[in-house]
This record gives structure tokens, C-alpha cells and sequence, in this order.
């Protein structure tokens, strides 16, 4: 889940040029605007013009793109310490 005030502008834009087909600039400040500053989407739509029908929408996008990555890098993480666990008994065996 991407927390809106928290996140990297790097991250958010990974996300958006890799694993989405959003490309309109106006559109990609205004989610580095919720995502990477803060602000509220009615803010954010008053501003800039966009929708709030199509900022939500673009916004439930990338929160699935990063809920995926996330679940990946989870998946990831726990291989590596069973591999890390393993490493460990091996050499205790070894060792004894």
C-alpha cells in the first residue's frame, strides 16, 4: 500500500513508467503530489483540473502494481532466510 506524504519519487515513478501505461504529465503530478507530498486529493484535483474519478482510479492502479511487488518481495525475503536458516545448519553440522 502506498501511503500518500510517504513515498519516494523515485519508487512512484518505477512503478508508474514500468508496470502502468499512465504517461500524462499532468496526471503524474498529481499522484507524485498525493503520493510523494501529501496532499489531499480534493486539493490536488482543484489545481490541477484532473478528475477526482480518474486521479482515484489511477491512484487504485499503482496501489495494486505496488501490493504485488510488495507480496514478490516478501516471497523474496522469506526464501532468503530459509536459505539463511540452511547456511547456518549446514555449518553447525559441519562444525560438530
Amino acid at each position: 500500500m502506498l501511503i500518500p506524504g510517504n513515498e519516494e519519487k523515485e519508487k512512484v515513478m518505477i512503478i508508474i513508467n514500468e508496470f502502468t501505461s499512465i504517461t500524462s504529465p499532468t496526471m503524474i503530478d498529481a499522484i507524485l503530489e498525493r503520493l510523494c507530498v501529501g496532499h489531499s486529493i480534493d486539493y490536488i484535483t482543484k489545481t490541477s483540473g484532473i478528475k477526482q474519478s480518474n486521479l482515484s482510479r489511477d491512484l487504485d492502479k499503482l496501489n495494486i502494481k505496488s501490493d504485488a511487488i510488495d507480496k514478490v518481495k516478501e516471497l523474496d525475503w522469506a526464501r532468503f532466510r530459509l536459505d539463511q536458516k540452511s547456511d547456518i545448519n549446514k555449518s553447525n553440522i559441519e562444525a560438530g
